[in-house]
């Protein structure tokens, strides 16, 4: 059986031990970004629709609903992103995964989001 590819550098992905539709991840800023080496830390919950629906993300790097670290992340712990249908643009397609949903948010973390 072949191995699995790694995950994309920065991308730490943890399911519960006891219940795996809930995930936390972690997201390490890129290189050259104002964010680089920042840790951010998120919470997904897997619907039982999935994937037919996309999975709620939440920012939980957020100093108790104070700080908001990016225009996408919101202090509420909102994730805007088009792809989780917080935000305009292409949708959810059941052909995304959790991982690429992460890449899409660290893609997020530079300049101009």
């Amino acid at each position: 059986m072949p191995t699995p590819p790694p995950p994309p550098c920065g991308i730490f992905i943890a399911p519960d031990d006891v219940d795996i539709t809930k995930i936390s991840a972690l997201l390490i800023g890129p290189t050259g970004t104002p964010y680089e080496n920042g840790f951010f830390l998120f919470f997904m919950k897997i619907p039982s629709a999935y994937p037919e629906i996309p999975p709620l993300v939440r920012t939980v790097t957020t100093d108790n609903g104070n700080v908001a670290f990016n225009p996408i992340l919101y202090a509420s712990g909102k994730v805007c992103l088009s792809i989780l249908g917080t935000w305009m643009g292409p949708a959810w397609s059941p052909a995304l995964t959790i991982e690429g949903i992460l890449v899409s948010i660290q893609s997020m973390l530079n300049d101009y989001p």
